[in-house]
């Protein structure tokens, strides 16, 4: 089609060349004129002005359809007049589909000189010659590995086509799709609602970001109506392994799996999309068939955090800390910014919250918690804004073992009568004001054998202490009972009562 466009004139001018050269000698031949061959014969013969008259209507018998057809369509508009929709508005409606026109001025209006322009291959030149805006390809990019990136990255998921933005500095993404409009919905498929199907062939089996391979899968889902999705499935092409797997395509039409799917819906949809803090949609043509769509490119974030001691008792505090700042070691500008610190029991499998504190504005943050016993990695997780990415830090090892305890316990008064009302306090050592809900039993005991508990206490303090009422006659044993469990080793006090 490029060629065609590109030879025109040529053909144009060898073809009326070879008109003209065909009609001289008709016109000859209806003027009567004498030609003098260039050798002598004996015979000159003569040819009747009709044969001149036959030439002359041979000819425009061959050149009356095509010129019809070049004045036809000359009434026709522009490609772009009518926003390459295939139809001839009626007469007096000639402005009726100037939806690309009126994206192009806006954009060259309304977005920086120095603004790039993500689009399909099919409106490059009109954005570079229009809009005055550079775009990533266009209707003469011969490089089909850039034209698979842009096919990719339509279809990619909103995360994954990010990078692909942000490595061609993408300042805005248009789109151009064609509703039918009414309460049915539905597609007329002459913009991307119907280029998709070409995008998915073209972008299959690209490399995304030089790493993972995506492949885009349809399978057939009605055989005997030859409906179909389309899955897109990303692959470590070292290890094959199955990065993700989602299906793109809902009722033969793209989903909000796919940044463009995403696009159209919530363009056109009345339900409730979640919205994109990556794209914000900044113009929509008047007839509603192209869209521009401002990317949010993220800047990528940078943690750290400082090695921690170990391995510790249970009940020493560990002291989290580090700093988060953007590449360049510049504090991010947007706050607070909140910090998660994380612990891992299964070698980083999963991930379970320990705490959350906000950075300083310099960019650091300090953190102080007491893990229970056991062996973890534990880090620092930014989970990103729409101006920073998402980040953790480097897991680092920390080895907690349990806490040998010694309790001892006393009464008040030392010596009491039967009936009395005591004091009895227990002590825990060594005693961490960060360790909560630990529980001691007391109880009582004639041989040592045979207990019969009297209260459990929870201790939040080092010496906790209740009032009991002794009513047991005789000699007994009160004994406070540490149970082994996930922190503490056994421990167990025995204080001999004798009557006074």
């Amino acid at each position: 089609m490029r060629l065609t466009l590109l030879l025109a004139p040529v053909f144009c001018i060898l073809g009326a060349i070879g008109t003209v050269e065909l009609g001289k000698p008709a016109v000859d031949i209806v003027r009567e004129a004498v030609i003098y061959p260039k050798r002598k014969t004996r015979v000159i013969s003569r040819i009747g002005r009709e044969f001149g008259v036959a030439i002359f209507l041979i000819l425009l018998i061959a050149i009356i359809p095509t010129f019809w057809t070049a004045v036809r369509g000359s009434y026709q508009p522009a490609t772009i007049v009518t926003s390459s929709i295939p139809t001839a508005p009626a007469a007096g409606s000639e402005l009726k589909y100037q939806d690309w026109l009126e994206a192009l001025s806006w954009m060259r209006l309304n977005t920086p000189p120095s603004s790039v322009v993500f689009a399909w291959w099919d409106y490059g030149y009109w954005i570079t010659a229009l809009g005055d805006r550079s775009t990533i390809a266009d209707n003469g990019t011969q490089n089909s590995t850039q034209i698979g990136m842009i096919a990719q990255t339509f279809l990619d998921n909103i995360t994954f086509a990010l990078p692909n933005l942000q490595r061609y500095n993408v300042s805005y993404v248009a789109i151009f799709i064609t509703p039918s409009g009414g309460t049915s919905g539905g597609w007329q498929g002459f913009g991307e609602d119907g280029k998709w199907y070409w995008m998915a062939r073209i972008g299959n089996n690209t490399m995304w970001n030089n790493k993972y391979e995506v492949t885009f899968l349809e399978t057939s889902t009605n055989p005997q109506t030859g409906a179909s999705d389309y899955a897109r499935i990303v692959t470590d092409p070292k290890t094959k392994a199955i990065i993700s797997n989602d299906t793109i395509t809902t009722s033969a039409q793209l989903n909000t799996n796919s940044m463009l799917g995403y696009m159209m819906t919530v363009t056109t949809s009345n339900t409730q999309t979640t919205p994109s803090p990556y794209l914000t949609q900044v113009f929509s043509s008047s007839n509603k068939f192209v869209y521009l769509f401002k990317v949010n490119l993220i800047k990528s974030s940078f943690i750290t955090m400082r090695p921690v001691r170990t391995p510790i008792t249970y009940g020493t505090p560990v002291v989290m800390s580090g700093n988060l700042t953007d590449t360049s070691g510049n504090p991010l500008a947007s706050q607070p910014a909140q910090v998660v610190l994380e612990s891992s029991v299964d070698s980083g499998q999963s991930w379970q919250q320990i705490g959350t504190v906000n950075a300083a504005p310099n960019g650091a943050y300090n953190y102080t918690a007491v893990p229970n016993a056991g062996t973890f990695l534990i880090r620092a997780h930014y989970y990103g804004t729409g101006t920073y990415s998402e980040v953790t830090s480097t897991p680092e090892p920390l080895l907690v073992t349990k806490s040998n305890a010694t309790l001892t316990i006393s009464t008040s008064p030392a010596t009491f009568n039967v009936g009395q009302n005591i004091t009895v306090a227990v002590t825990l050592s060594p005693y961490s004001p960060y360790v909560t809900g630990t529980n001691v039993t007391i109880s009582y005991t004639f041989d040592n054998k045979t207990f019969t508990p009297i209260n459990t206490i929870v201790m939040t303090a080092q010496t906790m202490s209740f009032t009991w009422k002794a009513d047991v006659p005789g000699t007994f044993m009160l004994v406070a009972t540490l149970q082994a469990g996930v922190n503490y080793n056994p421990a167990t006090a025995y204080l001999t009562i004798r009557r006074s």
